[in-house]
């Protein structure tokens, strides 16, 4: 089935305003073959969440609490690994009564951020290819994608490491199972961080500034390819560059 005629930039000016024609003088020079998405802050605003269940975590073993900015400096390997260096040797006890608070906490409170289903779904029609890299643990990523309906949406999902961020690895390794050019590729997260292990990787950083925890200036630093501050923004620059004949 070839591309339907009426999804030019006519189309996203109309789906998602005019500001789609600004953003058109953005788009990368050679069409898009694959996005690669973060999880938290990104597709939804679970962080807040992860937090939370941390804290509730540290009351069930009877630990002090810790502030939000102490758990977030120790981000970066898994929620497991976190936990090892937070709970020691509390850690076995700590991580089923996590991931219990963690799955309670998103049943009750979390959706995927406005227009992401949308979006999924719209690249999905295009034959962009969609996986998802995380910092998160594999069980973590199965419990976020699993409550927020979205397990069935991604060809991939890479999780993290207990002892550090391996996020440019893995993206490498889906670009090369792919087989496709790395340029072609873009990664969508809401870290500086993200942008850094994208470039390791060689494909596209595209921040996500929509999350309730997101540091803007911290983002703009470092630098990345493309900042949108609403998911509109994303698609109004991403879905006209999907790849010719595609089913969009």
């Amino acid at each position: 089935m070839g591309r339907c005629e009426d999804r030019s930039l006519s189309y996203w000016q109309q789906m998602y305003g005019h500001g789609a024609n600004e953003l058109s003088t953005r788009l990368p020079s050679r069409e898009l073959r694959g996005v690669i998405f973060d999880l938290d802050g990104t597709l939804a605003d679970t962080l807040p969440i992860v937090v939370e269940a941390f804290e509730n975590t540290f009351a069930e073993v009877g630990l002090p609490l810790r502030t939000q900015s102490e758990i977030f400096a120790e981000f970066g390997p898994t929620e497991d690994g976190v936990i090892a260096a937070m709970f020691g040797d509390l850690s076995d006890v700590a991580v089923p009564l996590f991931y219990e608070s963690y799955r309670q906490l998103l049943l009750d409170r979390v959706v995927p951020f406005d227009g992401i289903r949308d979006l999924l779904a719209d690249c999905r029609r295009a034959g962009l290819r969609l996986a998802v890299v995380t910092g998160k643990s594999d069980d973590g990523a199965a419990i976020t994608l699993d409550v927020l309906g979205l397990t069935d949406v991604f060809e991939a999902v890479r999780g993290g490491s207990d002892f550090g961020i391996i996020k440019a690895g893995e993206i490498k390794d889906l670009v090369h199972r792919w087989n496709v050019s790395p340029d072609r590729v873009v990664y969508v997260g809401d870290h500086a961080l993200d942008i850094v292990e994208s470039r390791k990787a060689g494909v596209r950083s595209v921040s996500a500034g929509w999350a309730s925890t997101v540091d803007i200036p911290a983002i703009r630093s470092a630098g990345p390819d493309e900042l949108f501050l609403t998911v509109e923004e994303l698609a109004a620059w991403l879905l006209p560059k999907v790849p010719e004949g595609s089913t969009l």
